[in-house]
């Protein structure tokens, strides 16, 4: 057992990890995700499952209510593809489902789609992990003396005659 923000993974050693409703549960919700980008190698692949925190069953957790013995806190499908973007991960919104799973929409393109998704009981989101490579350029120097221009520094230091 242990902490999902303290993992006892080596870095840089998993393919492809799946998030089923972690984020959601955990209090530190950045942590998770740098855990995750830690423990995946380049190029692994991240699945994240959500709940959607403007569906109609999302309002409730904003509804007051007793204490609960587990505390949750959605996070939107553009908050978590934001901070991926952070960790540098390639990530999508890939499906949007509600509670029969029957009606998953995948990729929804046409604005009932997507208006459908907005609403939908959860979503689904696919990433990858990208590691960009540094190329160090040469720089390129301008000698000084072709930036003055001509024979501009030959007659300062003589003597002005007037005529």
């Amino acid at each position: 057992m242990a902490s999902p923000d303290e993992l006892p993974i080596a870095s840089e050693s998993i393919d492809a990890l799946i998030l089923p409703h972690i984020i959601e549960f955990e209090t530190n919700k950045h942590q998770i995700l740098r855990e995750v980008e830690r423990i995946l190698k380049p190029e692994g692949r991240l699945f994240i499952l959500g709940f959607n925190p403007w569906s109609p069953h999302g309002i409730i957790q904003y509804l007051p209510r007793r204490s609960s013995f587990w505390s949750v806190s959605f996070v939107s499908r553009y908050r978590l593809l934001d901070w991926l973007s952070l960790l540098k991960f390639d990530a999508e919104f890939n499906a949007a489902f509600n509670i029969s799973a029957s009606r998953v929409l995948s990729k929804p393109t046409t604005a009932w789609a997507r208006a459908r998704a907005g609403l939908s009981f959860g979503y689904a989101i696919k990433a990858v992990k990208r590691r960009y490579a540094l190329i160090p350029l040469e720089p390129r120097w301008i000698s000084v003396t072709s930036l003055a221009a001509g024979h501009m520094f030959e007659n300062y230091n003589r003597p002005v005659t007037s005529a």
